[in-house]
C-alpha cells in the first residue's frame, strides 16, 4: 500500500467519532445537577440535590408499603451514572436515579411469589461487568440484572444451608466474586468458575441483619453489627481472611432502628448513621471511631428510611431520605477529623 494512501486511511480512522456508549459510560456527566452540587460542597457539609420523580408512588409498593425501611443497600453505578435500589415490602420494587436526566423511574423486577421480608443487605453491584444482583428474600436464589441488556437471569442457587431473612450479599471486586453472609458464615460465588464455596464460618459478627459493604479505598469487605452482636465489627480481605475489630460505640444493624453504614470514597472512613442515635466515622486502618454529631440534630436526614452509596467521581456520599412524606436526596462531603 502506498505510504500516502496508508496515512490517509489512518487519518480518516482517527477522525471517526468514538463509540459514545463506551466513552460516555466511563466519565461522569460533569454538568449535571449532581455534579454542580458536589462541586460547591465544603468538607463536613450536606447539600440537597433537587431531582425529578422521587415521589410517594415511586417509593412505595402497589400495596402502599415503603420499600426503603430495614435496608441501606443502594448502589452507585459509575459507568452508567445511576443509583440503583431493589426495595421490598410484600412485593419487589426496583428503582433507579439517572444522573444525566436527574430523574427517577421504576424498572420491572424479576417475578417472585415471596411476600415477607425487607430489603436488608440483599443488593449488590458489579459495575465493571454491568450486573446488579438481588438475593430473593427467604431463598438461596440470587437474581442478576444485566444493566446493558435490561434482562434478568439467575445464578446457580447457593447449595449450602442459607435460607432465611435479614441476610446480606456484596460484590467483592478483588475476589471477582459475590459474597453471601448467612448466620455467621460467608459463602462465595466465583464468577469465572460459576461455583459456590465456603469462605469462612463462625464469623465474629451478628447472626442476621448485618450491615455489609465493600470499601474500595481499603480493598476490604466490612461487616458491622447484627442480631446478638450489635456492636461487632469485622473486615474481610481479598484472600478471605477475616479480622475482628474493636466494638462500635453504638448498636448497628438492620434491626436497630434504621441505619446506614457507607464507605466514604475519599478517605475510606465508614460513615455510620443511626436514626435513633449518632453519626460516626470509623477508620478501618486505625480502628478508631469519631463522633460527627447527633443524627437528628446535625444531619438533614429526618425519616427512618434512608438508602445511600458512595460516588467516587465526586468524592461524596449520596443519601436518599425516602421513608417519610418529604422525600429528598442529599450529598455529604466527609471531613476527616482527628480521632477522639
Amino acid at each position: 500500500m502506498p505510504t500516502t494512501f496508508r496515512f490517509a486511511i489512518l487519518g480518516m480512522l482517527a477522525a471517526l467519532p468514538a463509540a459514545p456508549s463506551l466513552l460516555a459510560a466511563e466519565a461522569p456527566p460533569g454538568n449535571s445537577a449532581l455534579a454542580q452540587a458536589a462541586a460547591g460542597l465544603a468538607p463536613g457539609a450536606w447539600k440537597e440535590v433537587k431531582t425529578e420523580g422521587l415521589t410517594k408512588e415511586l417509593m412505595t409498593t402497589s400495596k402502599g408499603y415503603a420499600i426503603v425501611t430495614w435496608g441501606d443497600d443502594g448502589a452507585w453505578d459509575p459507568k452508567r451514572a445511576q443509583f440503583l435500589f431493589m426495595g421490598f415490602r410484600q412485593e419487589l420494587k426496583f428503582v433507579r436515579y439517572d444522573e444525566r436526566s436527574n430523574a427517577w423511574e421504576a424498572t420491572p423486577p424479576y417475578e417472585s411469589k415471596v411476600v415477607f421480608g425487607h430489603p436488608y443487605g440483599t443488593n449488590a453491584l458489579n459495575a465493571e461487568d454491568g450486573v446488579f444482583y438481588n438475593l430473593e428474600n427467604g431463598t438461596n436464589q440470587v437474581h442478576a440484572f444485566d444493566l446493558n441488556k435490561k434482562t434478568w437471569s439467575k445464578l446457580p442457587p447457593c447449595p449450602f444451608q442459607c435460607l432465611g431473612l435479614g441476610l446480606a450479599i456484596e460484590y467483592f471486586p478483588d475476589m471477582k466474586a459475590l459474597v453471601f453472609l448467612y448466620q455467621r458464615s460467608a459463602f462465595k460465588f466465583d464468577l469465572a468458575q460459576q461455583k459456590w464455596s465456603v469462605i469462612a464460618k463462625d464469623l465474629p459478627i451478628g447472626s442476621a441483619h448485618v450491615m455489609c459493604h465493600y470499601n474500595a479505598k481499603h480493598k476490604c469487605l466490612y461487616m458491622l453489627g447484627g442480631n446478638d452482636r450489635d456492636t461487632a465489627v469485622a473486615v474481610m480481605d481479598a484472600q478471605g481472611q477475616v479480622t475482628a475489630k474493636k466494638d462500635a460505640p453504638i448498636k448497628i444493624g438492620m434491626n436497630t432502628g434504621y441505619a446506614a453504614a457507607i464507605p466514604d470514597p475519599a478517605t475510606g472512613d465508614v460513615l455510620v448513621f443511626s436514626a435513633k442515635d449518632d453519626f460516626y466515622a470509623w477508620d478501618p486502618d486505625a480502628d478508631t471511631w469519631t463522633k460527627l454529631g447527633n443524627a437528628a440534630k446535625d444531619t438533614p436526614i429526618k425519616s427512618v428510611g434512608v438508602i445511600a452509596a458512595p460516588i467516587e467521581a465526586y468524592g461524596v456520599t449520596f443519601w436518599v431520605d425516602a421513608g417519610g412524606s418529604d422525600k429528598r436526596v442529599w450529598i455529604y462531603r466527609h471531613k476527616k477529623e482527628a480521632s477522639k
